[in-house]
């Protein structure tokens, strides 16, 4: 069992990594990167918000056989995202989703069937 004091040492660490990783994705608290589970219709769409407006961010996917393809998208007026993925082959793909520093701002993974 932890202690009163514990817990909330605990509570302020979490509070200072959550406002490092709003300030690497543009200074948004709320900032999100949304990857669906799986392909539909032969397409993905990566989405994000709370998002700094004008960004430029990377979408990195590595296919299945570990070759990686890249993609630009910008971030909308409202601080959105959306980037749509045609992916060529079957299986797992995993997305990343970085920074014009190269930071990881979010990602997942999704699977493609043919």
């Amino acid at each position: 069992m932890t202690s009163q004091k514990g817990f909330a040492g605990r509570g302020r660490l979490a509070a200072a990594c959550l406002g490092m990783l709003a300030s690497a994705v543009g200074g948004a608290a709320g900032a999100w990167i949304s990857v669906p589970s799986a392909a539909t219709g032969g397409s993905v769409t990566v989405s994000g918000g709370g998002l700094r407006a004008g960004d430029v961010l990377t979408v990195r996917v590595a296919d299945p056989t570990g070759q990686q393809h890249s993609q630009a998208g910008a971030v909308a007026s409202n601080g959105t995202l959306s980037v749509e993925l045609r992916p060529g082959l079957a299986g797992k793909h995993t997305v990343d989703v970085l920074d014009a520093s190269g930071r990881r701002v979010g990602g997942g993974d999704f699977l493609h069937s043919r």
